[in-house]
């Protein structure tokens, strides 16, 4: 009787996987697409209100599914061999950082977000090939915007705090400029009701 039972949950979710495979192409528009290393192309797809996106790639002509778990639009890193990405990235919800690797073609989470801690990663930013600046900040409610600064190492696989923040300061996301890194602050007045966005260079050699 076991026996049967487990035959016939492994046919539920084989047969739940498929019916997944099978709409790729035609219930989500697309939103992005861009050629990786290894001239397979990236596509990132949602509907009309952003509500069900995924993340797949073609190659050899057969698309093929890596993320369809609600997630953020994809980063590519310059060497255009790693993806990364926030999954389950809807409003109060927790997700987790996942990287792609192209010549792998294999996913997997870098960063494990604890519900119990209440915080989420809300930015990715490629810092060079193998760092990934990531903002991490409270999850719930409408005051928060952003968190924290951190630095992803894929070389030694260690998460490292760059800038924290006050109660009246967030960073809502970076970028890579020529000066260095430009950080977008929320600055919010005394009754957190209203924030002006500040930027400033800085540098983490």
């Amino acid at each position: 009787m076991k026996t049967k039972v487990y035959l016939l949950i492994i046919i539920i979710l084989l047969t739940g996987c498929m019916k997944k495979i099978e709409h790729l192409d035609t219930k989500l528009d697309i939103q992005y697409k861009t050629a990786l290393i290894d001239k397979s192309e990236l596509i990132y797809r949602s509907n009309d209100s952003g509500g069900i996106r995924l993340i797949s790639y073609i190659k050899n002509n057969k698309e093929k599914l890596i993320n369809d778990n609600g997630p953020s639009e994809p980063v590519i890193n310059s060497s255009k061999d790693k993806v990364a990405f926030i999954d389950n990235y809807y409003w109060e919800a927790i997700g987790d950082v996942w990287v792609y690797d192209v010549n792998k073609e294999k996913s997997k989470i870098i960063i494990k977000s604890a519900i119990g801690d209440q915080q989420k990663s809300k930015s990715l930013t490629w810092y060079d090939d193998n760092k990934l600046l990531v903002v991490i900040g409270y999850a719930y409610g409408t005051v928060s915007v952003g968190g924290d600064l951190y630095l992803y190492d894929f070389d030694s696989e260690e998460l490292s705090l760059i800038i924290e923040t006050d109660i009246n300061t967030e960073i809502i996301d970076t970028e890579i400029v020529a000066d260095g890194i430009k950080v977008n602050y929320a600055k919010f007045n005394e009754n957190m009701t209203e924030y002006e966005v500040e930027s400033v260079i800085i540098s983490i050699e």
